[in-house]
């Protein structure tokens, strides 16, 4: 997992940095392209983890998360080392999904956008069938959508 440096509240979001693995970078030494939706995981979690204010993982014990719709939209190459902010932020908050978008730049350089994109998950069971997201988790998520 790349390396997280105290992330930080930003608006309605939740900035977190990585740095580029060498073992995420292709022959060309650019980042490969699947590992931009483990980055938006790793946004994710925590901006659970800042807005809701408990453990990612204890949610998940009793409920699923999983994705069905992801987006990615890459705008420059990033390279080995090169340290990431992405910004998190829930864009819409249903009784049954989120959406969540993402903005990844280069710290170096805040005005390089490296990608952009959104993923879109719907609350399960533990028999994985659809239900409500739990008040403790949606509460606070909506109060943080923007606008």
């Amino acid at each position: 997992m790349p390396t997280q440096n105290g992330p930080a509240t930003a608006g309605g979001g939740v900035t977190t940095r990585v740095r580029v693995r060498y073992a995420e970078t292709d022959a060309q030494g650019v980042a490969y392209h699947s590992n931009y939706l483990i980055w938006f995981e790793v946004g994710r979690s925590e901006y659970f983890r800042q807005v809701v204010g408990d453990s990612p993982a204890e949610f998940f014990r009793r409920y699923g998360m999983p994705v069905v719709e992801a987006r990615v939209r890459y705008r420059a190459p990033c390279r080995y080392d090169d340290e990431l902010v992405i910004f998190t932020q829930a864009s819409q908050v249903r009784s049954r999904s989120i959406r969540f978008d993402y903005v990844i730049s280069l710290c170096d350089v805040p005005s390089t956008l490296v990608a952009e994109g959104h993923t879109v998950h719907l609350c399960v069971d533990s028999s994985g069938a659809p239900c409500r997201i739990p008040d403790e988790v949606r509460l606070p998520l909506v109060e943080r959508l923007p606008g």
